[in-house]
């Protein structure tokens, strides 16, 4: 409950003379009260969601994860209850200077999925690309390939340098942009200081966050969990035998 102070001036013989009530209650409802109850819990959830996600949520998925949680919110009050509270989803950053050096006159290479990305069932279609870390050490080459069903990431590696071996199985990159975003987020603009400490960082953001607790809405089944989705899709395959 809040207080408020009330102040008067009154004129005298002697001049102006003010003072100052001391503080009033202020009158709020029990409706007041239980509207702003409510406000303090939703703002603690969508804190600890944020905590459990590396503060990568933004509006949308917050208000996903609530409602996985069985709480009815919209998305206008999960966005009010952010700005109120400060609290915002993390922006790609731009500006990094790109390593890639284009051969014009080198052949393009194929297109292996006809710009298809739909997949019905895990294990059809597998896409990849490469980036590059900066640590202290120097630069730590990441490859990674998703399964385009799931969106999981299936397989990676790491290396201090970007020959062949590394990116053989890399397929095609389009798909697989929102991961990267997020990873860059996560691991490139943050400073390493060697490349054992981004080899970790990697492997647990990959492991413990990405493939377990990042959701992405599904068109038939609404937000999971990429886990959630591999497991939807081996039911379903199970039932179709």
């Amino acid at each position: 409950m809040g207080t408020f102070w009330t102040s008067r001036s009154v004129r005298t013989r002697c001049g102006l003379t003010g003072w100052r009530h001391r503080p009033a209650l202020s009158r709020a409802t029990p409706a007041d009260k239980a509207r702003r109850r409510a406000a303090e819990v939703l703002a603690h959830g969508i804190t600890v969601i944020r905590l459990a996600s590396r503060r990568n949520n933004g509006v949308p998925r917050v208000t996903a994860e609530l409602r996985r949680q069985d709480r009815p919110v919209n998305r206008k009050r999960v966005a009010r209850a952010m700005r109120e509270h400060g609290i915002a989803g993390n922006s790609r950053r731009t500006g990094h200077r790109s390593l890639t050096r284009v051969v014009t006159e080198a052949a393009p290479s194929p297109d292996l999925i006809g710009r298809d990305f739909a997949a019905t069932r895990p294990g059809t279609k597998i896409v990849g690309d490469t980036i590059y870390i900066p640590t202290a050490e120097g630069w730590l080459c990441f490859a990674a390939w998703l399964d385009l069903a799931t969106r999981e990431v299936i397989g990676y590696s790491m290396a201090d340098h970007h020959r062949t071996e590394i990116v053989v199985d890399a397929l095609d990159m389009a798909a697989a942009e929102s991961f990267w975003a997020v990873l860059k987020e996560e691991i490139v603009t943050r400073f390493r200081p060697d490349r054992a400490t981004a080899r970790a960082g990697i492997s647990d953001f990959i492991e413990t966050f990405y493939n377990r607790r990042s959701l992405r809405k599904h068109v038939h089944w609404g937000h999971l969990t990429l886990y959630e989705t591999r497991l939807r899709h081996q039911q379903d395959q199970a039932l179709a035998a």
